[in-house]
């Protein structure tokens, strides 16, 4: 997996929908490692402050999975 790069950054966004999509927007790399992960993706603390971003960013990055395998835990 690469880290980002100042390159790699919008000046700015245009509005939050731009912003969200851009925060779950999965870098190169993560599906593999996901597919690498034996079973479900469990997230706990999903209602916290991170956790819904990261739900959705690890369900973009398994769509490519048979089935999605993730689970939430408030």
């Amino acid at each position: 997996m690469t880290d980002w790069t100042e390159g790699d950054l919008p000046e700015r966004f245009e509005d939050e929908a731009a912003l969200d999509e851009f925060m779950t927007r999965p870098m190169p790399g993560l599906a593999n490692d996901l597919a690498k992960a034996p079973g479900a993706i469990t997230i706990l603390g999903i209602g916290g402050k991170m956790g819904p971003s990261l739900a959705i960013l690890a369900k973009r990055a398994d769509l490519g999975a048979p089935h999605y395998r993730g689970r939430a835990v408030f």
